[in-house]
């Protein structure tokens, strides 16, 4: 991810040096190149379980199995009252991805897929006496 990062910055353009720039703007204006690469994997992958818990499906062997769950159906499922979050997943779902990070979220995506997250939400908040699951996994 830095990698693909640094080399848009080469060229001054790229769909990735944009949300390092918005990031950089709204949100922490001392954010380094480092920073927002593992920032942004990480809202990536909260992107992808937020959207996996409003698939109503129960876990399946395959994404297509999954009521389709995949990182192309996953902007979908994000609430339209996450902004940023909904702008970044726009480009996870529909943009033209660099190749290693097409890869890597349709891994996250399959694991998701299979897992029964009703079930770890349940029992996280049963044994985490009440407190949020999706601030925790973030």
């Amino acid at each position: 991810m830095a990698l693909e990062l640094r080399e848009q910055e080469k060229q001054g353009k790229g769909d990735i040096l944009g949300f390092y720039h918005a990031f950089k703007e709204y949100l922490i204006a001392d954010l380094s190149l480092e920073q927002f690469a593992d920032l942004y994997a990480q809202t990536v992958t909260y992107g992808m379980f937020a959207a996996r818990t409003r698939t109503k499906t129960v876990p399946a062997a395959s994404a297509a199995q999954a009521g389709g769950f995949d990182r192309r159906s996953a902007f979908d499922r994000i609430p339209r009252t996450i902004g940023l979050l909904r702008d970044l997943f726009q480009y996870i779902s529909y943009g033209q991805l660099p190749e290693p990070l097409a890869w890597m979220t349709d891994d996250i995506a399959e694991v998701l897929a299979a897992a029964d997250v009703r079930k770890l939400l349940d029992q996280f908040y049963r044994d985490g006496k009440g407190r949020d699951p999706i601030v925790h996994f973030y």
